[in-house]
C-alpha cells in the first residue's frame, strides 16, 4: 500500500498544496512561522519621537542610540538549526535600568556582551570630544536626562565644580578635594621627590633595578618606592 496524499491549504501561507496526511503546513518555514506568529506578542513599531537622530553605537553596530537617550537593537535575521529555517528578528526599543540614578543597558558585539550607561552611548555618538576630557557631566544635573542638549565632556575637576555648584555636593567637600590636590606631588609638606623623578624610578624598575638600590640612588626609604611602583602614590603622573 502506497503513501495516501491529500490536497490540503497551508495555514500560513494559504497555498494549496498535496501531502500526508500528518501534514498541515506545505514546508518546514511555514511551520515555524505560523508557531511563531501564533505564541509571539509582536512587537509594537518604534515611533521617532520629535527631533529624534538615531547613531550607531560606537564599536556596537547592531545597535542604535538617539539624541533623546533612547536606544534600540536593529532588525535582523538569523538561521535556526540544519534546516537553516530563516527568522526575522524585528528592532526592539531596550530597556533600561536605574542604578545610582543614572540609566543604563546591555548591548553586544564579537566581544560579548557589556553594560553601558546611556549617557555615556549618546555622548560618543553626537559629541566630539577634541580635548579627550574623561568625564560627562548632566548640565542639569538630573541624572537620568540623556538628551544630547544636556550633556557635556569634562574633566574630573569640572565636574566636581559644577556639582558644587548645582548643591550635590558639599562646598566645604569641594574645597577639601581642591586643598587635597592642590598639595599632592612635590608639594606635599613632606615630599622628598619630584614628578620629574617618578617615570625614571618606573623605568628603573622594569629595568631590573631593585627597590633597595632605587631608595639608595633617591635617598629615600624602601616604602616610599614601593609605594610609587603599586600606584599608591604618585598617581597623578603619567
Amino acid at each position: 500500500m502506497g503513501w495516501m496524499y491529500y490536497e490540503k491549504e497551508c495555514p500560513n501561507c494559504k497555498i494549496v498544496f498535496n501531502g500526508l496526511s500528518y501534514q498541515k503546513f506545505c514546508t518546514p518555514q511555514c511551520k515555524h512561522n505560523f508557531r511563531l506568529n501564533k505564541n509571539r506578542i509582536k512587537p509594537s513599531v518604534i515611533n521617532d519621537l520629535d527631533g529624534e537622530i538615531w547613531k550607531d553605537v560606537v564599536d556596537y553596530n547592531d545597535f542604535m542610540v538617539s539624541n533623546k537617550g533612547r536606544v534600540k537593537r536593529k532588525a535582523f535575521t538569523w538561521k535556526k538549526g540544519h534546516d537553516n529555517i530563516e527568522i526575522i528578528q524585528e528592532e526592539v526599543l531596550k530597556k533600561l535600568s536605574k542604578c545610582s540614578g543614572y540609566l543604563s543597558t546591555r548591548v553586544v558585539n564579537s566581544d560579548g556582551p557589556k553594560n553601558f550607561r546611556v549617557h555615556i552611548l549618546v555622548a560618543r555618538a553626537f559629541l566630539d570630544n577634541p580635548e579627550n576630557k574623561p568625564h560627562i557631566n548632566h548640565k542639569n544635573a538630573i541624572k537620568d536626562d540623556n538628551t544630547v542638549e544636556n550633556l557635556e565632556w569634562c574633566t574630573n575637576a569640572e565636574n566636581m565644580k559644577h556639582a558644587a555648584s548645582m548643591g550635590l555636593m558639599r562646598s566645604s567637600d569641594y574645597h577639601k578635594i581642591q586643598t587635597s590636590l592642590a598639595n599632592r606631588g612635590s608639594n606635599a609638606k613632606h615630599a622628598k621627590l619630584k614628578e620629574e623623578d617618578v617615570l625614571p624610578i618606573r623605568a628603573m624598575k622594569k629595568m631590573g633595578i631593585s627597590t633597595l638600590v632605587i631608595s639608595e640612588k633617591y635617598k629615600v626609604s624602601r616604602a616610599t618606592i614601593q609605594y610609587l611602583l603599586r600606584g599608591k602614590t604618585w598617581k597623578h603622573v603619567k
